[in-house]
């Protein structure tokens, strides 16, 4: 044992194998810690049976893996056929409860197709028109004078001078009351959808209806609301018996998926510095009509064919010029001077009912959505004029990015037998 005298004695040698040591073991640390904090995201998850196809599933591991995502779902449409659908990576940060093909995610904004596609079975059932006015649908309803003749079709193609959120800030944005009082289901979904209208049209309009096109959810919860008051049915009731039931969607439903089995369904995350966490609530069940609606990737497969060749077991459920009316903008507005879409410099953008329209890639007439809630994104574009489509979605509030790169992937995997379309 050396005395503190004898502390200049140890070899060179020895204190510099002793500093080179402590370096190797602070990275060691290093390692572990950022294996710790990274690995449930970037270690590979097992492709198993229930995974979906096989192939698929192998690309989308890969995919994941490198996009840092805890789960990932896709499926894929060829010519009129669902192709494959597979889903890959863990339902919960952390741990090893992986997903399956069939696990529901929230798919937030594409829920806006099923509102709008909704609404269509209506109306060809005659149940009400697209050119319905708020006041016609509230003849008692105490509301300002600009939004009396604002009709259903404004409401689903963003053309009725509404903001993103009630409170009518712009920009997507919403102030605290917002947050405080509308972020939780305080009743059941019905009413709070009814109060949310009888709320928001007690406001001044952010512009002229019929004159621009701004992205509103407001909108599509208020159109929601028009289909129940008309149909005399919950929204909820309405989806299942004319859009979830015909489709065969057995694994659809409306909010957070883990809300009904935190066990065997994907939790939500936020996406932090690489390390996604978990997060208590989403969307509410009310705001289904514009961006709550779960479903798994084969039934939101199933969801997207039915646009591209609307035949169930031989029968119409849409016909040709119903279908038309959802895949078409209903006039020649264009995007607000502030609309978050002139940013995306794609000059033909435009929305229609429940999907934006667009020319890229050197295809005309696609149909695409993005969405994001709380803890989940998804996108989905489709070629009505090849019938072929693609479907992505992560249960994390991530930027779009990775899946635009993960639809590139994709489109790239299978380009040897289709020339599947894509948005960059």
């Amino acid at each position: 044992m050396y005395h503190k005298n004898q502390v200049n004695q140890v070899p060179q040698y020895i204190v510099s194998v002793t500093i080179m040591n402590r370096i190797a073991f602070f990275f060691f640390l290093q390692f572990i810690f950022c294996t710790c904090l990274y690995g449930c995201a970037t270690t590979p998850a097992p492709i198993l049976a229930s995974s979906g196809d096989s192939n698929l599933a192998e690309l989308l591991e890969s995919i994941r893996v490198e996009e840092r995502l805890p789960a990932l779902a896709a499926a894929v449409i060829i010519d009129g056929d669902i192709n494959a659908a597979a889903a890959v990576g863990t339902r919960k940060f952390g741990s090893e409860n992986w997903v399956t093909v069939n696990d529901s995610f929230l798919i937030a904004s594409c829920s806006k197709a099923f509102t709008a596609t909704l609404a269509a079975v209506l109306i060809q059932n005659g149940v009400l028109d697209w050119n319905i006015t708020l006041r016609e649908a509230y003849p008692d309803l105490d509301m300002r004078s600009e939004y009396e003749n604002i009709t259903l079709i404004q409401l689903l193609s963003h053309r009725a001078g509404l903001p993103e959120w009630i409170n009518h800030l712009t920009s997507k944005t919403a102030n605290e009351q917002f947050y405080e009082k509308w972020w939780v289901d305080r009743k059941i979904p019905r009413v709070m959808r009814s109060r949310y209208l009888q709320e928001t049209v007690k406001q001044g309009l952010a512009g002229e209806p019929g004159t621009s096109v701004y992205y509103s959810n407001s909108g599509y919860i208020m159109a929601g609301a028009m289909l129940e008051k008309i149909a005399g049915k919950s929204y909820e009731q309405l989806m299942i018996e004319e859009i979830f039931n015909p489709l065969g969607l057995h694994a659809a439903g409306f909010g957070p998926p883990s809300k009904w089995s935190s066990e065997y369904q994907p939790s939500g995350h936020r996406a932090a510095g690489g390390s996604p966490s978990p997060v208590s609530r989403d969307f509410p069940v009310y705001m289904a009509p514009t961006g709550a609606i779960h479903v798994s990737i084969e039934d939101w497969a199933k969801f997207v064919l039915f646009h591209l060749k609307p035949e169930i077991s031989g029968k119409m459920i849409l016909k040709d010029d119903v279908l038309k009316k959802l895949h078409t903008p209903p006039n020649n507005a264009i995007w607000r001077e502030d609309a978050e879409e002139n940013e995306y410099a794609v000059p033909s953008l435009n929305y229609a009912l429940g999907w934006y329209t667009l020319d890229t890639g050197g295809k005309k007439g696609l149909l695409w959505h993005p969405g994001g809630n709380t803890g989940f994104i998804a996108q989905v574009i489709m070629d009505p004029n090849h019938n072929n489509a693609i479907m992505v979605v992560t249960n994390v509030r991530e930027e779009h990015k990775h899946l635009f790169r993960a639809m590139s992937r994709i489109k790239e995997y299978y380009s040897g037998i289709a020339d599947l379309p894509e948005i960059k």
